[in-house]
């Protein structure tokens, strides 16, 4: 019985090192504004295509692209620890307001509203549309800031 311990342990090793490198590794290389620049940008493009679909009329496709805001959005707070907004950083590398975590719950809301349109349109109810917009812009209005060059 002692040698099958062993011979577990023996076995396992290997992969349990490569899962803490990994996840070291992952950890070490996080960059949360350009993770959280990367979700804005698909955001954003679902946000378009699911327009572009209702416009056409392509209920399946404004569904999808909801799912897939949806998928983003719900990754997005995370990607906003203290310290990472303009006022703690060079402002050209961030448009992150400090009013994003002095109003904390107010823009937890504000996702939460995005999330909730998006799913209103993944039940393939296109009046919904407007409100993903919609969404979209009051979070911009209340805490992202103005391009600086």
């Amino acid at each position: 019985m002692r040698n099958f311990g062993i011979q577990v342990v023996k076995f396992l090793a290997p992969f349990c090192a490569i899962i803490i490198m990994v996840s070291v590794s992952s950890s070490a290389n996080a960059d949360p504004i350009k993770d959280r620049r990367a979700i804005m940008k698909a955001v954003a493009s679902a946000n378009k295509n699911i327009r572009d679909a209702a416009k056409r009329g392509d209920i399946s496709a404004a569904i999808e692209n909801a799912k897939s805001l949806v998928e983003q959005a719900e990754k997005f707070l995370s990607l906003f620890p203290p310290g990472t907004g303009r006022d703690k950083l060079d402002p050209r590398l961030t448009r992150s307001k400090p009013e994003i975590w002095s109003n904390w719950e107010e823009f937890k809301s504000a996702n939460a509203a995005m999330i909730s349109a998006a799913r209103v349109v993944m039940k393939g109810d296109m009046s919904g549309v407007p409100e993903v917009g919609g969404t979209c812009a009051g979070c911009h209005r209340n805490f992202r800031g103005a391009k600086v060059r």
